[in-house]
């Protein structure tokens, strides 16, 4: 009978003891959340004075805090359309969010990117990769003139042009425009020791309706990839204000190859929270030619028709304030080398992105 208020009165001490704070252990965490916080101030302090330093080298302070004001201003001066609009906005975020290069270049935005992970493929060799990746607008030239180094050839995306993006060293040129909207730029620069080339880009955002398109006109002279030149249309729907649809369509030519290849994909994103947003896209590449003069390594011949469907998933995720980011990239391709088998590819890294977040 005396059992349960035994049980009780232990239970009692044991709960009072469990909550006794040592005076030790108590100056002990203080210490650590002490040195947590002085690190966390350490990292905010050392981000804010690297992206002040790369905005001081690129831009003129005066425009400084007007760039987003005048470039929202410029792009949707296009159309008063309010759904156009809102397809806009929604289309900025998740580019500017996954820091999409063709968005990076029409906001002329100076940055500078380190990126590096661990890359696996089925029928390949696991590989490290690392980069860095810096776009600086010049002081004096009015935001006309931009420094570039480096470049993002090294995405696995089977259905991502590389071609595209500048890379290596050099200078880019950003015309004044001559209609409300419409952007345009030459870039001049070395892809290696002995490849200079130049390029010339324009890209003019329309409104139909729901739809934001935007067409992206290039053409791109290399000394050793000679002449090339390439069509994307975008269009982007917006479901919500963190969801959107992309279609996108493209087609290309080099003179040292015969036919036209030609792009097609699908993306579906989704802003699940502030910090993470993720995009499942499908599509295919083609060519109209086959390419008897070339092979693969497994001496097959390229041939005309569709030589890749792929489908992939990329995840992003915020991982410290607005410089910090790591990113997921699984994806299956069904590529005419392999004939048509899947082939599985899976990239993990780590972005720290220094500039113009906001």
């Amino acid at each position: 009978m005396y059992f349960k208020p035994l049980l009780s009165f232990l239970l009692l001490c044991a709960t009072a003891y469990s909550q006794t704070v040592d005076p030790l252990t108590a100056r002990q965490d203080e210490t650590e959340s002490g040195k947590l916080s002085w690190l966390t101030a350490q990292m905010d302090e050392m981000e804010q004075y690297l992206s002040k330093k790369v905005r001081v080298v690129s831009s003129n302070i005066d425009h400084l805090f007007h760039e987003e004001e005048d470039i929202n201003a410029t792009q949707e001066g296009n159309n008063t359309d309010a759904q156009g609009k809102e397809a806009f906005l929604v289309s900025a975020e998740f580019n500017n969010f996954f820091k999409d290069e063709t968005y990076l270049d029409v906001t002329n935005r100076s940055y500078v990117k380190l990126h590096g992970g661990y890359e696996y493929n089925e029928r390949g060799d696991p590989t490290l990769f690392h980069g860095i990746t810096a776009r600086l607008r010049l002081p004096k030239t009015q935001k006309q003139l931009q420094l570039f180094i480096g470049g993002e050839s090294d995405n696995i995306k089977g259905l991502t042009n590389t071609a595209h993006q500048d890379s290596g060293v050099g200078l880019k040129y950003y015309m004044n425009s001559l209609y409300r909207g419409l952007f345009a730029h030459t870039s001049i620069g070395i892809s290696g020791i002995t490849n200079p080339y130049v390029k010339t880009n324009a890209e003019y955002p329309l409104y139909f309706e729901n739809w934001l398109l935007r067409p992206v006109q290039t053409f791109k002279y290399s000394v050793r990839d000679k002449f090339d030149e390439w069509t994307d249309l975008y269009f982007d729907r917006k479901i919500s204000n963190t969801e959107m649809i992309r279609l996108l369509l493209e087609r290309s030519t080099n003179s040292e190859i015969k036919g036209m290849n030609y792009l097609s994909q699908i993306s579906y994103f989704n802003a699940y929270r502030e910090d993470i947003s993720c995009s499942y896209y499908v599509g295919m590449n083609g060519r109209t030619k086959d390419l008897l003069d070339t092979a693969y390594m497994n001496n097959l011949h390229p041939q005309e028709g569709i030589y890749d469907y792929s489908a992939g998933v990329t995840w992003r995720q915020r991982l410290w304030k607005d410089y910090v980011f790591y990113q997921m990239d699984p994806l299956v391709s069904f590529h005419e080398q392999y004939n048509y088998k899947p082939n599985y590819l899976f990239r993990i890294g780590v972005d720290i992105y220094f500039g113009n977040n906001k």
